[in-house]
């Protein structure tokens, strides 16, 4: 008699469930949108944990091409493929609210720009957006030009016969972090390797941790997950990235010690940037360190001016802009250059020198 009324009980809490996420308000907005084939409860789980998991994305954007959705249990996401699509999200200013898995991320980026919404992230969005005027960027193309030409030169040197063998997104994320650091933070790599080696490992640490994490609810809560031997990494790691950051923030302010704030420029006003820019490169002419306006030095800049902005804060933006700037670049490039290498009637053979 305990095993039937356990058992039909369980029938019933499975059916309550399957009846709120088929027919709740997202499971019927779900249902007017293609997808692979799905079952109860379970959603589309038998795609998600395929071995080929890469093949089996492709095959279902070109199947579904533009718009479709997948689902497990009450987690789900719309995938949109085209352009069009996807513009009137990034642009909006509205749908900002992020999603349970961003959760792995906050141990490292707290409630930066990437993961935080609402008022907090609109002020941070405004605070940042001088530092990145297009006149700013311009100055940072010198930077991209000389690290294409590192990454070219080390493509050269790992050369083997007719082939190069090796792991891309270790080797493109050494070129991509020292271009972050240069722009972004005006903080040189190029003679801290060591440091820089120590700190790339550690994110690539971080992001498989993250993702044993997603996939074993058990460790969701975070008692439970210190307790574990992947939990005692995890923290390990956290304290290399966070030691990285806090350092580089730590050697800036030091800089704007000695000099007395005098390249702290303020950004609040757009129009005035081509002045400081102007006034920053005539400073420089005999200066044997050429100074930069920075997103550092803009966060900086806004502690200082009424405290906008606190040592947490410039902390939390730093992380997200070292993770976004070199980490998502890579991989953005990785998956360019695959896609080079699949169809090679786009490619265009220049000898190498």
């Amino acid at each position: 008699m305990m095993f039937l009324t356990i058992f039909l009980s369980s029938i019933l809490l499975l059916f309550v469930l399957h009846c709120k996420i088929k027919y709740g308000r997202i499971g019927r907005i779900l249902d007017c949108l293609p997808g692979p084939k799905e079952y109860p409860i379970i959603g589309n789980i038998h795609n998600l944990y395929d071995e080929n998991f890469i093949q089996k994305a492709w095959e279902l954007n070109n199947k579904y091409f533009p718009i479709y959705k997948v689902w497990v249990f009450s987690y789900y996401a719309v995938i949109l493929l085209h352009p069009d699509d996807i513009k009137v999200l990034m642009t909006s200013t509205e749908n900002i609210d992020k999603e349970y898995v961003y959760y792995f991320l906050r141990p490292w980026l707290s409630y930066g720009l990437l993961t935080s919404t609402g008022k907090k992230w609109q002020k941070r969005r405004k605070m940042l957006t001088p530092a990145f005027h297009f006149k700013i960027l311009e100055h940072s193309v010198t930077i991209f030009n000389k690290e294409a030409h590192c990454l070219v030169e080390s493509l050269k040197q790992e050369r083997q016969g007719d082939a190069i063998a090796k792991n891309l997104q270790t080797f493109i994320t050494q070129h991509t972090l020292n271009i972050i650091c240069e722009t972004a933070l005006d903080t040189s790599l190029k003679e801290r390797k060591e440091i820089e080696s120590k700190y790339r490992d550690a994110v690539h640490a971080f992001g498989r941790i993250a993702a044993y994490r997603f996939i074993r609810p058990w460790y969701y809560v975070n008692c439970i997950f210190g307790l574990s031997s992947v939990g005692r990494l995890h923290k390990k790691v956290l304290n290399i990235l966070h030691s990285f950051s806090k350092d580089i923030i730590a050697e800036r302010k030091q800089f704007h010690e000695k000099t007395n704030g005098k390249y702290l420029y303020q950004f609040e006003e757009t129009e005035n940037i081509d002045t400081s820019l102007q006034n920053l490169e005539e400073t420089n002419t005999n200066s044997t360190q050429k100074k930069r306006l920075s997103m550092l030095d803009l966060l900086i800049a806004a502690s200082l001016n009424g405290n906008q902005i606190d040592d947490e804060g410039i902390r939390e933006e730093v992380d997200t802009f070292m993770f976004e700037g070199h980490d998502t670049t890579a991989m953005a490039l990785i998956f360019a250059l695959s896609l080079f290498a699949k169809h090679q009637d786009v490619q265009v053979f220049l000898p190498i020198q």
